[in-house]
C-alpha cells in the first residue's frame, strides 16, 4: 500500500546543517522511504525475478583489487572519495528510521531460524542461507553474492564488479520493469560497478562493499553510450523520471546520488507533468525547498555520468547481522574495511600515509583516486584500515 501526500507531513524527518554534512553511522538500518511517496504513482508491471543460484564465497580479503578487466568502468569514480561539497558517498548510511510500506518484502522463512540454527548452517550448508549483506556499505563484506543477470532493462559494463543481493536484484528488475510498462521503447541502461564476488574494499570506490550500492547510467535522448555526461541537451528526463519515481514509489531505496545539475531538471520536469510539489520539493537537495526533511535524492560529485542507487536488503542485511560472528569465526569472511580519514599536513606524501597506516602507497593512490603522489596540504584523504575481533559486529 502506497502511501498518500498527507503522509509526507507526519512521517518523521531528520534536520540538517546548512551544508548538508549530516554523517550517517548507524549500521544496519533504513530511512523511511515512505516519507517519500506521493498521493498517486505510475502502475508498474513488475517483470519476474531472474534466477540465480547462491554459492559459498572464500574467505574475503580485506582489500581485494578491482578486477583489471573491469578498471574502465569506474576509473572516473575517484572524485566520490573526495571530500567534496555533498559529501562522499561513504558519508551517507543508513537511519534507524521505519521500513517504507512502498516496497513489498519477501516472505522470508529464513529469519525465523534461532541462532543456533543459522550457526548451523554457516557451518554445513552455507549456501542456503542465500545472499547476506555484511556491515555498512562502506565498511562491509558479502557472502552467497549472486552476478547481476543479463537483462533485457540493463546491460552490464563490468560484469567482475556486478556481483550483488537477491533483493537488490529485485528491487532494480521492479523499478527498470516499471520504466518499460510505461515507455515500451525504452533502452538498456548501462550497470557499472555494484561490488565484488566477496564484496569488501573496492577502489577507487568508498561504499560498494555490501551488495546494495549500483552505479547506473541516465536515460539519454542522444549519445547513450557508459559514463557519457548527462546535460540539458542529452537527459531523457520523461523515462529518467519515470526510474526516479519507480525506485522512490515501488522499492526501498535508501539514497540516490545524482550531480546537483540533474536534479534541477529533474525537479522542474516532474513539476510540469502535475506531481505534488510538496512531494517533489522533499526528494531533491537542490531545485526545490531545502532545510525542513532530509532528502533522498544528494549531490555527490562525480554523478552527471551516473545515478548511484543505494537499496536497502531488510533480508540480506538482518540474517547477515545474525550470522557474522559465526562466519567470522570461521573463516568465511573477516573484519570489514573501513576508512580512516586523514588531514594532510606540509610536507607529508604518500609514503609517509603508508607507514603511518601501515598500508600501501598503491592503497592509499587507488583509495583516493589519485593519478601522482602529492598531497594537497589542509585536504582530507581516507585510508583503508581493517577491524579485528569478533565483538566487531555489524
Amino acid at each position: 500500500m502506497r502511501r498518500g501526500a498527507s503522509d509526507v507531513a507526519r512521517a518523521r524527518v531528520l534536520r540538517l546543517d546548512a551544508a548538508l554534512a549530516l554523517v550517517l553511522l548507524a549500521a544496519c538500518g533504513a530511512p523511511a522511504n515512505g516519507a517519500h511517496a506521493p498521493a498517486a504513482s505510475v502502475d508498474a508491471a513488475v517483470g519476474p525475478a531472474e534466477g540465480a543460484v547462491a554459492a559459498s564465497a572464500p574467505p574475503i580479503a580485506p582489500a581485494p583489487a578491482a578486477p583489471a578487466a573491469d578498471q574502465a568502468a569506474h576509473d572516473a569514480d575517484g572524485d566520490e572519495a573526495d571530500g567534496n561539497e555533498g559529501g562522499s558517498e561513504g558519508d551517507y548510511q543508513s537511519t534507524d528510521e521505519a521500513p517504507s510500506s512502498a516496497w513489498t518484502r519477501p516472505h522470508a522463512p529464513i529469519l525465523e531460524l534461532t541462532d543456533a540454527q543459522i550457526a548451523a548452517k554457516v557451518r554445513t550448508a552455507l549456501a542456503s542461507l542465500g545472499t547476506l549483506s555484511i556491515g555498512r556499505t562502506n565498511a562491509g563484506a558479502l557472502v552467497n553474492a549472486i552476478p547481476l543477470p543479463d537483462s533485457d532493462y540493463w546491460e552490464r559494463v563490468a560484469p567482475g564488479g556486478s556481483y550483488c543481493t537477491e533483493e537488490t536484484r529485485d528491487q532494480l528488475t521492479t523499478a527498470l520493469a516499471a520504466v518499460h510498462a510505461r515507455y515500451p521503447d525504452a533502452g538498456k541502461l548501462f550497470v557499472g560497478n555494484i561490488s565484488t564476488r566477496n564484496g569488501g574494499h573496492f577502489p577507487p570506490h568508498v561504499s560498494h562493499q555490501s551488495g546494495r550500492d549500483i552505479d547506473i547510467g541516465y536515460f539519454l535522448s542522444k549519445n547513450q553510450t557508459w559514463y557519457a555526461t548527462a546535460t540539458a541537451s542529452t537527459l531523457d528526463a520523461p523515462r529518467t523520471w519515470a526510474f526516479v519515481r519507480a525506485l522512490l514509489t515501488e522499492t526501498d531505496v535508501e539514497w540516490l546520488f545524482m550531480d546537483r545539475s540533474i536534479q534541477v531538471l529533474l525537479h522542474r520536469y516532474a513539476l510540469e507533468q502535475g506531481e505534488d510539489k510538496a512531494w517533489v520539493d522533499s526528494l531533491f537537495q537542490y531545485g526545490g525547498a531545502t532545510g525542513a526533511t532530509r532528502p533522498i535524492i544528494v549531490h555527490v560529485k562525480g554523478h552527471a555520468t551516473h545515478i548511484h542507487i543505494r537499496f536497502r536488503n531488510p533480508v540480506a542485511e538482518e540474517v547477515g547481522r545474525r550470522a557474522y560472528p559465526y562466519l567470522l569465526r570461521s573463516g568465511v569472511v573477516r573484519p570489514p574495511t573501513f576508512f580512516a580519514k586523514h588531514v594532510a599536513k606540509k610536507g607529508e606524501t604518500l609514503s609517509h600515509l603508508a607507514v603511518r597506516y601501515r598500508t600501501t602507497v598503491d592503497v592509499v593512490r587507488k583509495t583516493n583516486g589519485l593519478k601522482t603522489d602529492f598531497l594537497r596540504e589542509g585536504k582530507e584523504y581516507r585510508i583503508p584500515q581493517t577491524g579485528s575481533g569478533v565483538a566487531q559486529i555489524p
